[in-house]
């Protein structure tokens, strides 16, 4: 039945992209400018975006650099889309970075911007992946975020695959986790090692 209504599907969600009003308006190009985000950029900017949070990830750049080709090697069928956005001045105000799946959900990995440039983050992400064939994304949304994401008409579901697992022999450590003052995202964990994304 699915091989049946995907051209019926495609077409209805085609026009659906491109009508002015409701929930499938027709997405808009972002007025972010946008770069291949390379390794030493990445490095950077996890430093530089790291003041909200405090309990953050620690990487240098030769291991990200592994972490990172380790992704692209694993999951050769997917194009890893790595971008980051500058905005006035020339300066970095966001980046993202997520697995391309023409005609399914495209898996986000990671997603940060400064608060005032969240939705149009956001916007440049979505065109992109739309752009590149995907019908939706899914990934975990940074907390300071949310109103951004909800804005913009996302949706929240709590399911398979929502859980975090975490021990600390210091409880500080896990009350950060649980009020959201935690940086973590998928690229923090086990799940971009994983062979099967979902």
């Amino acid at each position: 039945l699915r091989l049946a209504a995907k051209p019926f599907c495609s077409f209805v969600d085609g026009i659906g992209a491109r009508l002015p009003f409701g929930l499938l308006r027709r997405l808009t190009r972002s007025i972010l400018r946008a770069e291949q985000l390379e390794i030493e950029t990445l490095f950077d900017c996890l430093a530089q975006f790291r003041s909200n949070h405090s309990l953050l990830p620690d990487y240098d750049l030769d291991s990200l650099n592994w972490l990172l080709n380790f992704m692209e090697r694993t999951h050769l069928h997917r194009d890893l889309r790595k971008i980051v956005l500058r905005g006035p001045g020339d300066k970095i105000v966001g980046w993202y970075m997520y697995y391309t799946n023409p005609g399914q959900v495209a898996l986000v990995v990671q997603i940060s911007a400064q608060k005032q440039f969240a939705k149009d983050t956001l916007d440049h992400l979505f065109y992109d992946a739309w752009s590149h064939g995907a019908i939706a994304l899914s990934g975990l949304a940074p907390i300071y975020l949310m109103d951004d994401f909800s804005e913009k008409q996302c949706f929240f579901v709590c399911g398979r695959g929502c859980s975090t697992l975490a021990y600390a022999r210091n409880p500080e450590l896990v009350e950060m986790l649980s009020r959201g003052d935690a940086s973590l995202s998928r690229l923090d964990g086990e799940w971009c090692l994983m062979p099967d994304l979902r």
